[in-house]
């Protein structure tokens, strides 16, 4: 070997080396919880690196203060359809923040009122923002719509406040969404084994509910895929070892038809739902069982099994919330018990593969979203 060949190699080489721990650290994205916390809720915000691991980068105050506890909800923490916008729930002062997302963070830019008790999950689509409170023994749940202006502050629409599907009782409403096409908005209620649908008009007033039974027992969170196909987790009342996954076509006058009515899982407490950006792939957090679940989903939105612990938080550390990265790379779950976050890597198969678990987070955090 000549002396400039090896000359050459040894600068290689030593130049190299640092490149790939420098590599695995670059920041891709960022992902997003709340603290919860009753002393002042705060958005805690993370870098996502591309080898999957998380780094703290902000605590930001949302002039709110939140329950300390579980909400039973998904969908605390949502974007604005532009990206420009991020919104939360303050669920122990009824009310709703937004936040304009800058290069360094977040800028906080109102906190508002929610209209109703106990705000849990919050929606957005084409400058329409709706939000789901859930109420409690004796204040009956609603939603509530507003105007989000150019600068990102919340106005309340006049004429959308709408009752759930009972005026009387907690009907243990869970999450709030936007249809694939923007003109529905479709809420699960726990309590009453009901999805609700509420047609939008031109002017964003939801018209009156349309009242779904769900095919599986305690419809909790849901995903919506493409083609208004929705995917929703069944708790099936917390028994063990029987929850599952139901798959809807959602129909212009706010029907759902079944498409797979119960899929299961074989774990506990299937709670909260996750797709892949593409619509191949959903995922469920068994709670209990303290697992990831797989499935895979056709055009059609047929949904079948593919692994029922696909993904393992443990025991100890029940996963209560999920998202899947934009990129499609990473799966995150928001755990209680260790009060952490746990990071897999999302297979072309849609196996997942444990990165790392960050711990230390405040008890009661809730929500999670990524960009």
């Amino acid at each position: 070997m000549s002396t400039f060949f090896k000359r050459f190699s040894s600068i290689f080489l030593l130049t190299a080396l640092p490149l790939a721990p420098a590599l695995a650290a670059n920041p891709i994205g960022k992902l997003y919880t709340m603290s919860n916390a009753v002393s002042g809720n705060e958005v805690l915000v993370y870098n996502r690196l591309s080898d999957g691991s998380l780094s703290k980068a902000a605590n930001i105050p949302t002039n709110g203060t939140g329950s300390g506890g579980g909400l039973g909800n998904q969908g605390a923490l949502t974007f604005s359809k532009d990206g420009f916008f991020l919104f939360a729930v303050n669920a122990d002062s009824n009310s709703i923040s937004s936040f304009r997302i800058a290069a360094n963070g977040l800028d906080l830019v109102s906190t508002v009122s929610s209209g109703g008790t106990t705000p849990v999950s919050v929606t957005e689509d084409r400058g329409r923002l709706f939000v789901l409170n859930a109420g409690n023994a004796s204040k009956p749940g609603n939603i509530l719509g507003y105007r989000v202006n150019h600068d990102g502050r919340l106005r309340p629409m006049p004429f959308t406040k709408r009752l759930l599907s009972s005026n009387s009782a907690s009907t243990g409403a869970a999450q709030i969404s936007f249809s694939d096409d923007g003109q529905q908005l479709i809420v699960t209620e726990k309590a009453t084994n009901l999805i609700l649908t509420y047609r939008v008009n031109d002017y964003g007033v939801p018209g009156k509910a349309m009242l779904n039974t769900s095919s599986g027992i305690t419809p909790f969170g849901f995903a919506v895929g493409k083609r208004n196909q929705i995917f929703v987790s069944n708790a099936e009342g917390g028994a063990a070892n029987i929850s599952t996954l139901s798959s809807y076509r959602l129909l212009p006058y706010g029907k759902l038809r079944d498409i797979s009515p119960e899929v299961a899982t074989g774990e506990t407490a299937a709670c909260w739902v996750a797709l892949t950006p593409d619509g191949r792939y959903a995922f469920t957090t068994n709670t209990a069982s303290g697992s990831v679940s797989s499935f895979q989903i056709e055009l059609d939105g047929k949904a079948t099994v593919v692994d029922g612990k696909a993904g393992i938080t443990g025991s100890a550390s029940g996963p209560i919330d999920m998202v899947v990265s934009p990129e499609s790379r990473f799966l995150y779950t928001l755990n209680s018990g260790n009060e952490s976050i746990s990071a897999f890597e999302v297979g072309l198969d849609g196996a997942l593969t444990l990165v790392t678990t960050l711990e230390n987070l405040p008890d009661g955090a809730n929500g999670l979203i990524a960009q």
